[in-house]
């Protein structure tokens, strides 16, 4: 990670820019697929920001619904068919 990054974020967002800045590398580079836990709206806007830095990958958000205030992301290389993979989540109803 570039330091000259740390200046668009809040200090104390620092761990996670690192952590969202590797899962996008690791993407980019290394071919990796990376599906996140569930992301708070900065959250999702951080990684939105770095992953659109680089251009070999991409990005889809899920939650479950459409207007779902926390989703999961899901950071492949471009060339990954992101459509057919499962987003990973289970409705439960508990009566």
């Amino acid at each position: 990670m570039k330091p000259e990054i740390y200046v668009h974020f809040h200090p104390d967002e620092r761990v996670f820019v690192d952590r969202a800045s590797e899962w996008v590398e690791r993407a980019a580079f290394g071919h990796e697929m990376k599906r996140t836990d569930f992301l708070d709206p900065r959250q999702v806007d951080i990684l939105m920001s770095l992953a659109n830095r680089q251009m070999d990958i991409q990005v889809k958000l899920m939650g479950g619904y459409e207007q779902a205030e926390r989703r999961r992301a899901l950071i492949a290389p471009d060339y990954r068919m992101l459509d057919d993979e499962p987003e990973g989540i289970a409705l439960i109803r508990i009566t």
